[in-house]
């Protein structure tokens, strides 16, 4: 990784910090290189980039101190590999419940909002920093996932519809999933009041978030809540727009360029951050495997990053083809997932439960009218998909390159 663009508040501030934490966390610098910077950039240079297996190799060495000094235990999905530990301290933990503060009182108000937040939230420590960002902002909230035999979509419907629910925390994944259950229970309708649906997670496209107005009945009502990982904390907040806003003060982003700006100046290429905050967890040069476009607002001079799709996925601008193609069909789309051989693309889809007898011929035209120089075939509302099971998961790999 090569000539990065790099972000940060204050260049020479981060500098002092980036040392410091090198120094205290025995980080894979030589001395001498460490010493010798006089500017972010020489010394980002001399730090070589990580990836989970570093922070892991880390960890193992500091397990007897995460121990001694940690206050909130978690850890990684384990998605793309073994768990990650991600011990909280109270000062990693503070400041990122107030990144979250930040981002929430953007949306919601005391007294008139009431939140649910749904996640299976085990060993998350995103959703243990959300809820106590909420109980500072004296904000209502509520924690809800469907389990056998615990939680079912009903019991979800009537908390719902009880304590008046005007906002909503998930995925855009379950976000979709419980929609679905909860509007089959209320005869097509949701219940009354939901207004915000704030989302992390995964990317989320223009036409997603339009999409999921339309499944809400509620213009605007989706958006971006927060971009991070278990790992990195929060490092950015959403904008109505689908943008993010990134954490200057907190953090050092290097954006690794794939290729040559565009006509508009902004830059796409792999997301690198820094903690500039102290932590159990050293995020030094962490390569979040997220690919970003970046470019600089002429008017505000404000930095805007788009979340593009992650490394390793396949054809991250194939891919948001379909998601757009997918999620502009006339009717709503509550789940789908695509196979491509490089020739054709097998998709399947599904849509309002009303609408099983649409004419798969149909859709299958209409997106390739939208979808160039692939062969389409479509399946609509498969009773077998995955979607249909009772527990869902938080996020799909929705993508698939055979």
């Amino acid at each position: 990784m090569n000539n990065p663009l790099i972000f940060t508040g204050d260049a020479d501030s981060a500098l002092r910090r980036l040392k410091l934490l090198c120094r205290t966390h025995g980080v894979a610098v030589d001395s001498t290189d460490l010493e010798a910077a006089t500017s972010l950039d020489a010394l980002l240079q001399k730090i070589p980039v990580i990836d989970k297996q570093g922070l892991s190799d880390f960890a193992a060495r500091e397990r007897e101190r995460f121990l001694s000094e940690g206050i909130l235990f978690s850890e990684t999905s384990g998605s793309t590999g073994e768990p990650l530990p991600t011990p909280r301290n109270q000062l990693d933990l503070q400041w990122n419940i107030l990144n979250q503060i930040n981002a929430y009182k953007r949306h919601l108000s005391p007294g008139d909002d009431r939140i649910a937040i749904v996640h299976p939230s085990i060993l998350s420590p995103f959703v243990e920093a959300t809820a106590m960002a909420l109980r500072e902002l004296s904000v209502g909230y509520v924690r809800v996932f469907p389990i056998p035999g615990l939680c079912d979509y009903q019991r979800i419907y009537d908390v719902f519809q009880r304590y008046r629910i005007s906002a909503v925390m998930t995925t855009p994944t379950l976000a979709y999933k419980v929609f679905y259950e909860l509007k089959k229970i209320g005869n097509g309708v949701l219940p009354s009041g939901i207004r915000h649906v704030l989302l992390t997670g995964e990317s989320i496209s223009n036409a997603n978030m339009r999409n999921m107005d339309a499944v809400v009945g509620v213009s605007g009502a989706a958006k971006p809540f927060v971009y991070g990982s278990s790992e990195t904390a929060v490092l950015m907040y959403g904008k109505e727009d689908g943008s993010y806003r990134p954490y200057l003060d907190d953090f050092v982003f290097e954006v690794h360029r794939q290729g040559d700006a565009a006509e508009d100046g902004s830059v796409t290429g792999i997301l690198v951050v820094s903690w500039l905050r102290d932590g159990l967890l050293p995020i030094v040069r962490y390569n979040t495997g997220d690919i970003f476009n970046v470019r600089t607002d002429p008017d505000s001079g404000e930095l805007i990053f788009r979340a593009l799709g992650r490394v390793g996925t396949g054809d991250v601008s194939m891919q948001r083809t379909i998601d757009e193609a997918i999620f502009t069909l006339p009717e709503n789309v509550y789940d789908y997932s695509v196979r491509d051989d490089g020739s054709r693309l097998e998709i399947h889809i599904v849509t309002e439960s009303s609408s099983n007898q649409r004419d798969t011929a149909t859709v299958e035209q209409q997106l390739a009218s939208a979808i160039r120089g692939r062969e389409i075939s479509c399946t609509l509302n498969n009773d077998d998909a995955r979607f249909h099971e009772f527990s869902p998961v938080p996020k799909i790999r929705r993508y698939v390159r055979c």
